[in-house]
């Protein structure tokens, strides 16, 4: 999550340093609320293994709006 979250965060910090990096670490978030969002509407779907521990006991099945890569690359269009 580090690495798909917040690495692009401090990548857009550094190629423009106006922004807040609060605000990049927020909108770096932004895919993740809407998965919870989506997964309790039924939207998106997630499979929970009794036997897995961690983030590996949680198996994404669904997931066609909130990680997609265009969905997500339009949140740079929003306005500020």
């Amino acid at each position: 999550m580090f690495t798909g979250h917040f690495g692009p965060a401090f990548a857009a910090k550094a190629g423009r340093p106006e922004l807040s990096l609060g605000g990049q670490f927020v909108a770096a978030q932004l895919p993740d609320v809407v998965f919870s969002i989506l997964v309790a509407t039924g939207t998106s779907r997630v499979r929970v293994h009794a036997n897995g521990t961690g983030p590996g006991a949680v198996e994404m099945v669904s997931v066609p709006f909130s990680h997609a890569a265009l969905p997500t690359s339009r949140l740079r269009d929003m306005p500020r």
